[in-house]
């Protein structure tokens, strides 16, 4: 992937409304003009229509025909029978079918982008109703209120990727029927404020709504950044309840609309209009992030399994303060590469995503078969500091608890670094001994398990943290990210407590059982990984 992977940042064609409306001189830089962000206040840009080129669009209306030609013998499609299963029954996924040239635009877009790259593509509007049943559960207004009022409370601080302002102006608007897209969104925004009791989590029946509605809007081509936004809180979801392989593949797929939608990259095919102001570009950004971390933290665990998305570059730009694209104003600095120096103040969700950059690159080192102990040891120590050092950034004594995230999976990054040379062995089957690399591989072993206990120790005083945060503020509020380092220390816990005989690392282990004990109320992969500890 390119380093220089953000959003388009070049000049709008016209003035922004604000300094439209104040009379002001406007520079007209996207996502917001130099004016906006000094005043700290919201920038928009209206929507502007670009001249059409008749010989272009005639070029294009004749490789759209001999496309169509194509696609029709290739799938025999037929636009106007197209139905889907819902719930139980065969019913049409539209009120209002798209047109069969809007069809094989959208076809023609993934057949041969080049096609389009002049032109301005949109994709075509597809109206799937909402059926009954997802009305009366989403319920009236002042119920999806409600909703979203408990979820920007308990998940959103540790999870924002939802704008707020947005959110509410599409639900104060008064329409007759509610989006599709909408829909599912808030389905999925209900379905993480659900707390599985009685009822294996799979069994839930938001659960299995929000996953047939999220097929038939699949089904009847509807794409867009809240279908996105869906499919991941149905992705956390399953990941928090140890619903496998589906978190797994549903996070993949995840991967692949965000990058269908095209806002992995800046000169990607983009099936979305271009962000007219701050708080939309943002949100794309933030959606894009959330998809790496989810990808990097459901392959944590395993071995020899690829990551579905590439790491992101050096240049690509952070999340800003969470706390001020809440309120829908840019504060500096707006702009934070990934690489961006320790003595840069970011945000809590800033800070994560720059942690799960290094679990990334943790992953892809595990993975790399080939990698010559000489290389493997300079590479590991080099990984090691360099997330040791974001952890001495993360601050300690927060009590909201809005770094334990960032902390959580810095600490997975190292437990899966020290694990994976703890057992290192030089082979020599089918060569002579090289004795450097026999030697180099006997000192990657020691300071891996050197690594491990030292972490693991640190991992059980960071468990108390999370228990004194869930005292304060309750299981609601806790984020399934830190799962995987407590049940790791647990287990490295165990093994020094069989291999030493040593009292203090059986209480240590003891303190990671009792938090997953604790946690499993909110997320049942807790309960699911305290039960695969050894006695």
């Amino acid at each position: 992937m390119d380093s220089d992977n953000t959003l388009p940042l070049e000049a709008a064609p016209h003035n922004c409304i604000p300094c439209k409306k104040n009379k002001r001189r406007c520079d007209k830089k996207i996502p917001s003009c130099s004016l906006c962000i000094r005043m700290r206040r919201v920038c928009d840009y209206p929507e502007a229509l670009e001249p059409i080129n008749q010989e272009e669009v005639a070029r294009l209306q004749s490789r759209i025909v001999d496309l169509e030609a194509l696609v029709s013998r290739l799938s025999g499609y037929n636009a106007q029978n197209s139905s889907v299963l819902i719930h139980g029954g065969e019913r049409p996924i539209s009120n209002n079918s798209p047109n069969p040239s809007s069809e094989y635009l959208l076809q023609t877009f993934f057949l041969d982008s080049d096609i389009l790259k002049s032109g301005k593509f949109s994709a075509p509007t597809v109206n799937v109703l909402v059926s009954d049943e997802i009305q009366e559960v989403l319920g009236d207004r002042s119920a999806i209120a409600y909703t979203t009022s408990r979820y920007f409370q308990c998940i959103n601080p540790w999870m924002p990727i939802i704008s707020k302002i947005k959110l509410n102006r599409l639900i104060e608007t008064p329409t007759i029927e509610l989006a599709a897209d909408l829909a599912l969104l808030l389905l999925g925004m209900m379905l993480l404020l659900e707390l599985p009791v009685d009822k294996r989590p799979s069994q839930s029946t938001i659960y299995n709504l929000a996953r047939q509605f999220r097929f038939a809007l699949d089904m009847a081509g509807l794409h867009s950044l809240m279908t996105l936004q869906a499919g991941l809180l149905i992705s956390v979801y399953e990941l928090g309840h140890a619903i496998l392989p589906a978190a797994y593949l549903s996070i993949a797929n995840c991967a692949r609309e965000g990058i269908a939608l095209g806002i992995h990259h800046r000169d990607a095919p983009q099936m979305l209009h271009r962000p007219s102001n701050w708080i939309s570009w943002e949100e794309r950004q933030r959606v894009w992030w959330l998809v790496l971390i989810l990808d990097r933290f459901v392959t944590v665990g395993s071995d020899d399994r690829p990551l579905c998305t590439d790491d992101p570059g050096n240049d690509m730009l952070i999340p800003a303060d969470d706390e001020a694209w809440e309120r829908g104003e840019m504060v500096p600095p707006e702009h934070v590469h990934v690489s961006a120096p320790p003595s840069v103040t970011v945000s809590p969700f800033a800070r994560l995503s720059q942690a799960c950059n290094l679990l990334g690159r943790v992953i892809r080192h595990c993975n790399d078969a080939n990698l010559e102990p000489k290389y493997a040891l300079d590479d590991m120590m080099l990984l090691y500091n360099t997330t040791a050092s974001l952890l001495d950034l993360l601050p300690v004594d927060d009590i909201s608890g809005a770094y334990l995230n960032p902390a959580a999976v810095c600490y997975s990054a190292i437990m899966k670094l020290g694990e994976n040379h703890s057992c290192d062995s030089h082979t020599t089957n089918s060569r002579p001994i090289d004795l450097e690399a026999v030697s180099l591989a006997r000192e990657c072993v020691e300071r891996s398990l050197q690594i491990l206990k030292d972490i693991s120790v640190k991992i059980t005083t960071f468990a108390e943290r999370v228990q004194r945060h869930l005292s304060l503020s309750g299981a609601e509020k806790i984020s399934p990210l830190v799962l995987h380092c407590i049940y790791r220390a647990a287990i490295t816990m165990s093994w020094l407590s069989s291999e030493t005989g040593d009292e203090k690392y059986r209480i240590r282990k003891n303190i990671c059982e009792k938090l997953l004990q604790t946690i499993d109320i909110r997320w049942k992969t807790a309960g699911k990984l305290f039960l695969t500890l050894p006695d």
